[in-house]
């Protein structure tokens, strides 16, 4: 169910040269996050630890324009480096 639920199959976290990568994977189908009846433009994407009100903290996010998904399938991939 797109960014809201990570693929759990998908998991990269390899330390490489002494700096953490985490790398983050969604897949959003042909009538997610728009379809033809419903074009959709993307404008930002954003990383959270949760959905509830609780363990709902942004831990990454980015504003850029990447596209108008108007069906097929669309993957979201983020790679994340920190020290």
């Amino acid at each position: 169910m797109g960014l809201f639920g990570i693929q759990a199959t998908f998991s990269r976290n390899p330390f490489q040269g002494g700096m953490g990568i985490i790398t983050y994977q969604a897949t959003f189908g042909e009538d997610e996050a728009g379809s033809a009846d419903d074009p959709m433009d993307w404008y930002e994407w954003t990383i959270r630890n949760g959905t509830g009100p609780k363990g709902n903290i942004c831990l990454n996010r980015r504003v850029e324009y990447m596209g108008t998904k108007a069906g097929g399938v669309w993957i979201a991939r983020v790679t994340i480096g920190f020290a």
